[in-house]
């Protein structure tokens, strides 16, 4: 299922920018893809090279990490690095909920890479068994 996800998504990106579909004005996946097909194609010359690829993936995924780290900065109202349950309820009642789940080592708190670690076994998870 994941590289069925994968080929869809990078086929869907393979479409030049301008390129519309009858039906892309009014969808907003076609909208995301195009928007983010123009964001790669750097030279705009309707092809995303394997540079212009590692650029825009490096630069997405600084943006999510200092998403994430200030996320969890205002989360750990305590400042000792490691988010609680009282912390998690007052300032982000989905991670409250899912806490045990994302504890992995319960231990009663949560510190930077057990969300990434939680991540990565949900998704091992969603993959067909070999």
């Amino acid at each position: 299922m994941k590289s069925t996800i994968g080929l869809a998504l990078i086929a869907g990106l393979a479409t030049p920018v301008f390129a519309q579909t009858p039906n892309s004005a009014q969808d907003p996946a076609q909208a995301h893809i195009d928007s983010t097909f123009g964001r790669m194609d750097e030279n705009a010359d309707g092809q995303i090279d394997r540079a212009e690829f590692e650029r825009f993936m490096t630069a997405r995924i600084a943006a999510h990490k200092a998403r994430f780290d200030a996320e969890f900065s205002a989360t750990d109202t305590s400042g000792d690095g490691r988010i609680d349950r009282k912390e998690a309820a007052v300032a982000n009642p989905l991670l409250a909920d899912r806490f045990a789940t994302v504890d992995t080592n319960a231990d009663g708190f949560v510190t930077p890479e057990e969300p990434r670690a939680a991540t990565l076994a949900a998704q091992q998870e969603e993959l067909p068994e070999q």
